[in-house]
């Protein structure tokens, strides 16, 4: 039976709902397939056609009859088209939410790795399992983090999804796959449920490891600033990430920042190793082999980052050391050195900078919050002693000029 002409599939595939209705009630066969071994109902469902779907299912169609060939149904048809309208219909017909095709694909992992959110959370509203797994282990929730479909990714968790599943075969995890193809919004949403940040998989590599291989610097990031331990090395090889990222210069850069050790790069016995580098990176880890603090790596540093080295009492005059030569510590730039230098240059404004040269300056009431907290309680106590000695009987009348001679007094009272 064509799609043309006056035949029930016709009529549903275009939505010509009075023509469906008429054949109906003229005794067409509401559950006859055509060339393509598709039912009205899955031609309805695939384009749209809510009402005839509707009026299908009030006609006695099977609602969850299944291709032959490849096990599809109507719910998973209107579910790869993003047709919300569809499934609610559907479901509420009596659809079975959690059937599977070849491969143990469902509605909800179809929906998933088309990009429809809406039909994902109408799926999921229908009772669909969030963690039902295909026959390799691939749940919804890690087919839209390795495709990239942050607004799926948030669907699924917030139907329940269990951010740590992994994969039967390789361990592989929702924030693997996300971090290995670098979907930095995807891995976000997944930290932010609680995704483990340095699970390993099989071969001991981690979300970081593999955003690092790929060069994913914008992943890399986000899952550093979720806590990620930049030191562990993967069981296979015994390489860090550093060492696994170590073609990519934004890579090397990002983990250097957050502390990584360049050990296996920079020592006598990892000389060919150094050598096989791309020359921007190796000239970079020349040019930075003094460089002892994450702070001198601010350039590359989040300003929330820095702001909490800063707070943490990290020492803004450092000068590092290393290098293999004797005039290394004099030669080395401080990190605030560093800093002017980023501001001098003007050519973007540099937030983190500006904190590295702000919480340089002396004592202030407007740089008290840049100071360590002994240091700030140290404020607290000279502030008070100051506020006292203004209630003095012989000091009360210049009391509001003694506060302003005392805070000049507090500058250089109060150290970092």
């Amino acid at each position: 039976m064509t799609h043309r002409g006056r035949s029930l599939h016709g009529a549903c595939a275009t939505g010509r709902l009075g023509e469906a209705l008429g054949l109906l009630r003229d005794g067409a066969d509401v559950d006859q397939t055509n060339d393509e071994d598709l039912t009205p109902l899955m031609l309805a469902s695939t384009e749209g056609h809510a009402h005839c779907v509707r009026a299908l299912l009030g006609a006695a169609a099977d609602v969850n009859r299944a291709t032959e060939e490849h096990g599809s149904t109507a719910l998973m048809l209107a579910s790869i088209g993003g047709h919300v309208e569809c499934l609610r219909v559907l479901l509420g017909g009596g659809a079975a939410a959690n059937q599977s095709k070849m491969q143990g694909v469902t509605a909800l992992m179809l929906a998933t790795y088309t990009g429809h959110a809406a039909c994902v959370s109408t799926l999921l509203a229908g009772r669909a399992a969030a963690n039902q797994a295909k026959e390799d282990g691939t749940t919804a929730l890690m087919l839209a983090s390795s495709h990239g479909r942050a607004d799926c990714v948030r669907a699924l968790l917030d139907g329940a999804a269990d951010v740590d599943l992994a994969m039967r075969l390789n361990g592989w995890t929702a924030l693997m796959l996300a971090s290995s193809e670098g979907h930095a919004e995807c891995a976000h949403a997944l930290l932010s449920l609680g995704a483990a940040v340095d699970r390993a998989e099989a071969d001991g590599m981690t979300a970081l490891m593999l955003a690092s291989l790929e060069g994913h610097v914008e992943c890399a990031r986000v899952l550093l600033e979720g806590g990620a331990n930049v030191h562990l090395v993967d069981s296979l090889t015994g390489h860090s990430a550093l060492v696994l990222g170590c073609e990519h210069l934004c890579i090397v850069q990002l983990l250097c920042a957050y502390g990584a050790r360049r050990d296996e790069l920079l020592a006598p016995d990892g000389g060919a190793l150094l050598h096989d580098l791309p020359d921007e990176c190796r000239a970079w880890l020349f040019a930075t082999r003094r460089f002892t603090s994450e702070l001198h790596h601010v350039e590359f540093l989040p300003v929330e980052r820095v702001r909490a080295l800063v707070v943490g009492g990290a020492d803004l005059h450092v000068r590092g050391g290393g290098g293999g030569d004797s005039g290394a510590v004099a030669d080395a730039p401080t990190p605030l050195e560093i800093a002017r230098a980023l501001l001098a240059r003007g050519l973007k404004a540099h937030d983190g900078a500006q904190l590295v040269v702000d919480a340089a300056a002396l004592w202030s009431p407007r740089t008290n919050k840049l100071f360590p907290a002994r240091a700030r309680a140290r404020a607290v106590e000279l502030l008070l002693f100051g506020h006292a000695l203004t209630r003095q009987a012989r000091l009360a009348r210049d009391g509001i000029a003694l506060l302003d001679a005392w805070e000049l007094v507090m500058a250089h009272a109060v150290c970092r």
